[in-house]
């Protein structure tokens, strides 16, 4: 457009010259045919629209890369002839062999077009220069690489190595934190010695039982226990020794006496049943009194059968054989008056068998007499 204005600016200039236009006046030259030079400037306004109008399309469309790496000839002087180099750091450094090199420089020679080396020396240098580059980017490192880039990456949290599994565990104890007092340790120990026995396992029972008297020797039920353990096993003297250690110390321990009483009387050893027996005790069951009247009226030990049937007639006053029992320990010492006030109260309390009820009515009509 800039073109057809200029044009026309210089019509307009030659049309207002004042010189022209005498000239004009006193020379009139031949008509000339003003047609063709109109199609003329037609024709020229014509094609700049047309170059225009390409321009601009050729401008808003993307350039399509060239795949053949070519560089412009315009441009060879202002390229360094130096290819870039590209920061490649491998794991592990790779000195290229000679044939490597040879294979690359085949490459190289490939990828350039047989135009590009028809050019100048130069332009050819900076070609080559250029496909060696590309060439370089596009072939894969023999071992794998690690790019740097400016990107910080985050980094990873180490990964805490998994426990090792021991093969051979050690046995660890912990200490409990709760505290037992004396008594509370003894219970448990007797209750397990109690089941050990009960279940049979008497060695066990006997070891359990030796400790409880280590702690405490005056353990009553401890030490008689391990007596009849003994006693089971067939160990007399043991199971004796035992009770008689504990007796030494505690002589007033009623169960101690009774189960060396029943060992000995299970031997038939009836004196010595009673030697243990033989004793003045303050609250004292009815089983001791009744095992100590009966062993002392078989050994005709009379004193003491009377005190341990009057303690009986203490303990059971409404039975009748208990009263039976005294008035023969008195009537056998020659305490007549005391054996008939023993007898009437046995009859009149009852509860025995009609031939004991007639031996007691005929021994009171004799004292009587």
């Amino acid at each position: 457009m800039s073109v057809i204005n200029k044009m026309l600016k210089d019509l307009e200039q030659r049309h207002d010259d004042p010189e022209a236009d005498v000239i004009n006046a006193v020379y009139q030259p031949p008509v000339k045919n003003t047609a063709k030079y109109i199609v003329i400037a037609l024709s020229v306004v014509v094609v700049c629209l047309a170059i225009a109008i390409g321009w601009l399309l050729l401008k808003d469309e993307p350039i399509t890369p060239i795949q053949d790496p070519i560089v412009p000839v315009a441009q060879a002087n202002k390229v360094d002839s130096k290819p870039k180099k590209i920061q490649i750091k491998p794991l592990m450094p790779v000195q290229p062999s000679d044939k490597t090199a040879e294979e690359k420089v085949a490459i190289v020679d490939d990828v350039i077009p047989e135009q590009t080396k028809k050019t100048k020396p130069e332009e050819q240098k900076v070609t080559e220069t250029a496909a060696s580059v590309d060439v370089v980017k596009k072939v894969k490192p023999l071992v794998p690489v690690t790019v740097q880039t400016k990107t910080a990456e985050p980094k990873a949290k180490p990964i805490a190595p998994a426990p090792k599994s021991n093969p051979n565990p050690e046995l660890t104890i912990v200490k409990s934190s709760e505290k037992y007092s004396p008594e509370q340790r003894l219970e448990q120990l007797m209750t397990k010695a109690q089941s050990s026995f009960d279940k049979g396992y008497v060695t066990e029972a006997v070891e359990k039982l030796n400790k409880v008297l280590s702690i405490s020797d005056g353990h009553v039920e401890a030490r008689n226990l391990l007596a009849v353990a003994w006693y089971g096993r067939g160990e007399l003297q043991q199971a004796v020794s035992i009770l008689n250690d504990g007796l030494s110390k505690y002589p007033n321990v009623e169960l101690w006496r009774m189960t060396a009483a029943k060992i000995y009387f299970k031997e038939n050893n009836i004196k010595g049943a009673f030697s243990y027996l033989d004793i003045e005790l303050s609250n004292a069951t009815l089983e001791f009194y009744s095992m100590k009247a009966s062993i002392a009226r078989k050994l005709e030990r009379y004193e003491s059968a009377e005190s341990a049937y009057l303690m009986l007639t203490r303990l059971q006053p409404e039975l009748g054989n208990w009263w039976l029992g005294h008035a023969i320990s008195l009537d056998s010492q020659g305490k007549f008056d005391a054996a008939i006030l023993s007898y009437q109260t046995a009859a009149a309390k009852g509860g025995m068998l009609r031939s004991t009820m007639d031996f007691v009515e005929n021994r009171i009509q004799e004292l009587k007499q």
